[in-house]
């Protein structure tokens, strides 16, 4: 039961978490309490992130702007690290089974037959070839003016993870896709193939929100402070690898153990070990940072809460193996880290033409998905694992 004036924190979503032992009478009244907050009419805020129904504004207007996008997109394939080239931003996920999606050791793409059978075309081991690897599929058919018919090629697509040479999951390929548009000077979002209308008051909270958590929560000024000019460096693990053999870093990037890459860039103080995931620029690619994030720090918390520590052994073994710094540590040393208090970084740089701050200037940073992203992310961490903070990586 517990004393009186304690409190209760119940954390809410598709499902909800009461973080305390509770009696069973206990429970039945949490269930009643629910039952009557059912029957309330909604708040504002809480219907501010509205499915839509209108079967018309979807076929009509929404899907048709979603495949324009994809359909220009292909002007991109082999120029993604070209930063002059305009690009769709989403994020490509399974988001019914993230976990098993980014774990999967590969992944095939796959086609309809004649007899309206699936067989794969292609198969990758990097889960970011595979949409580029759908567009030049439905372009090497459909060739680059047919807009129909590679509407219908996308529409008959698959993607199937593969774990120890087992299927695991499958969905269609426009299913994996989340995204924003604007359509009719109106906001929507795509997620898990439905879609949502953003009401004003849903898109004005995130950017208070988004604002408190840049001014509150900021990293060490001294964690990133290699510049990231993309015009200099076009790839993420470019840059990434710019701290190997820095005092005090490891660089973690393409470090697959047990299917997790734990980080991208791992940094260590006398009190703190700070595990930084990095992204380029303030958009869609932030619920992507977001869900490598979440997954990161749940099988972390499992590793720590045990005495098998094997994880963290491999890990140094492939710091080892690619010939990577490991500041001189030993692996009971390495392993030692991470009894420090552990915090993780979401690092991003800015997109626009300019280097702007998005702290000070978040009225120009456009992505309501990406603000969504870093207040989820801020919020799942600090409730149920670790402290997160954030960094903007200057490019200049």
């Amino acid at each position: 039961q517990g004393k009186p004036d304690e409190t209760m924190q119940i954390g809410v979503g598709k499902s909800f978490k009461i973080k305390k032992s509770v009696d069973f009478d206990k429970l039945h009244q949490i269930f009643s309490e629910l039952d009557v907050i059912s029957e309330l009419d909604p708040s504002e805020y809480l219907s501010s992130y509205r499915e839509i129904d209108d079967q018309k504004l979807i076929k009509e207007f929404l899907y048709p702007e979603l495949i324009t996008n994809i359909f220009n997109d292909i002007q991109g394939l082999g120029r993604r690290n070209n930063p002059n080239i305009r690009h769709f931003e989403h994020d490509f996920c399974n988001p019914n089974n993230i976990e098993q999606f980014y774990e999967a050791d590969s992944y095939d793409l796959k086609e309809k037959t004649e007899n309206k059978g699936y067989k794969t075309f292609k198969s990758v081991t990097n889960r970011r070839e595979i949409y580029d690897a759908v567009l030049a599929r439905a372009v090497e058919l459909k060739g680059e003016n047919d807009r129909f018919n590679f509407m219908v090629f996308l529409q008959g697509a698959r993607v199937t993870c593969v774990k120890n040479n087992k299927a695991t999951i499958g969905a269609s390929f426009l299913f994996h896709i989340t995204t924003e548009l604007n359509v009719r000077n109106s906001p929507y979002f795509l997620v898990d193939t439905k879609w949502y209308n953003l009401r004003n008051s849903f898109v004005q909270d995130l950017r208070t929100s988004a604002l408190h958590i840049l001014k509150t929560y900021k990293a060490p000024s001294e964690i990133l402070t290699i510049p990231w000019d993309k015009q200099v460096i076009t790839k993420e693990g470019v840059y990434n690898l710019q701290y190997n053999g820095h005092e005090k870093y490891f660089v973690l990037d393409t470090i697959i153990v047990d299917g997790l890459e734990l980080c991208d860039v791992l940094y260590y103080t006398d009190d703190a070990l700070y595990l930084i995931h990095i992204k380029y620029g303030f958009e869609s690619k932030m619920r992507e940072l977001h869900n490598q994030i979440s997954i990161s720090a749940r099988r972390l918390k499992d590793v720590l809460g045990t005495s098998d520590k094997s994880l963290l052994e491999k890990i140094y073994s492939k710091l080892v193996e690619k010939g990577l710094s490991i500041n001189s540590l030993t692996i009971s040393e390495f392993i030692k880290l991470f009894d420090k208090r552990i915090v993780f970084v979401l690092a991003f740089t800015s997109h626009l033409k300019d280097d702007l701050l998005v702290v000070d200037n978040i009225d120009k940073f456009t992505s309501n998905i990406a603000k969504f992203s870093l207040v989820q992310c801020s919020s799942d961490l600090r409730a149920d694992y670790f402290d997160l903070v954030v960094h903007q990586i200057r490019r200049n």
